[in-house]
């Protein structure tokens, strides 16, 4: 395992190699540009959301975004692509943000109403004070719950 790190563009990503035939290998790339950690430290301590993209190329490879609303709309602060949409890979993946970001602390956090995204954060220790908040249609018009739900963490 060889994890490498560009100290100019806060990248981080998990690279092997390729005559290994370590299968239990995962695939973790995290990006953050300077600008980016300054948008997120400015305005993410309120709430910050995070939202992801799924089967929308050939990878199944889920792309997640970091958002935050700043004083001209919503910008994307952090972005990573995981192996799978697991709550362990969330987990590093936010656990890597927050290193890099040590006085990012939202009190509240958006999320889908993704079970994996929810459980990410919920494990999080020093994630417990705040407030996930999931957002979507899909519960509700399958009868399983409301449009929104808040779930104090």
């Amino acid at each position: 395992d060889r994890i490498k790190e560009d100290p100019d563009n806060a990248v981080l990503s998990n690279v092997q190699d390729l005559n290994t035939s370590d299968f239990e290998r995962t695939l973790l790339w995290v990006h953050q540009e300077p600008w980016q950690q300054q948008l997120m430290l400015k305005y993410g301590n309120t709430m910050s959301l995070m939202d992801a993209t799924y089967k929308t190329t050939r990878y199944d490879l889920p792309l997640f975004f970091i958002s935050v609303r700043t004083n001209s709309g919503y910008c994307v602060v952090a972005e990573f692509i995981a192996q799978s949409e697991s709550a362990t890979h969330i987990e590093e993946a936010l656990q890597i943000l927050i290193s890099w970001n040590p006085n990012w602390k939202p009190k509240f956090f958006m999320t889908d109403y993704s079970e994996a995204e929810i459980a990410a954060l919920e494990t999080r220790a020093d994630c417990k004070k705040y407030k996930v908040i999931c957002k979507t249609l899909s519960p509700r018009r399958i009868g399983l719950g409301p449009a929104s739900t808040t779930r104090k963490v």
